[in-house]
């Protein structure tokens, strides 16, 4: 079986009309004009078909590279976009838990200052009773 290349160039030597064909190959490196070129330079059948395999799979030309980097560009916009939503996303949990540990904090704080005046009132007490006691001891004796 002939590969497309080969096909065009069998069509343009016996005069019929050509369609272009869909697919990117006829920007490719190797042209139908190219493997004209190459027959009449004495390149093999099997050669010319090698040749028309590798532009057709294999070399890269400026539009290809052109559109790889249309890709690129647009993966790489596409990733900054959803990096710029995650960093939205993990800056609103960070502040979730900024304001939780806040209110923790304040509520040990509070908890603290209670207990420094339970710790207060007792002692107090306790050193109204000490006082007391050591009153009553010295009326005693």
């Amino acid at each position: 079986m002939l590969s497309p290349q080969l096909r065009l160039i069998a069509a343009v030597e016996n005069g019929n009309p050509v369609e272009r064909p869909a697919l990117p190959w006829s920007h490719r490196a190797m042209t139908a004009t190219a493997i004209l070129k190459l027959q009449r330079a004495g390149f093999t059948q099997e050669q010319v078909e090698a040749l028309a395999e590798f532009a057709e799979s294999d070399a890269a030309t400026k539009l290809d590279l052109a559109e790889m980097e249309g890709r690129l560009r647009q993966e790489i916009s596409e990733a900054r976009a959803e990096m710029r939503t995650e960093i939205g996303g993990l800056r609103a949990e960070i502040a979730d838990v900024e304001h939780r540990l806040t209110r923790r904090i304040d509520a040990v704080e509070a908890r603290m200052d209670r207990m420094t005046l339970q710790i207060t009132v007792r002692l107090g007490g306790m050193l109204v009773v000490a006082v007391g006691a050591m009153a009553a001891l010295v009326k005693l004796l």
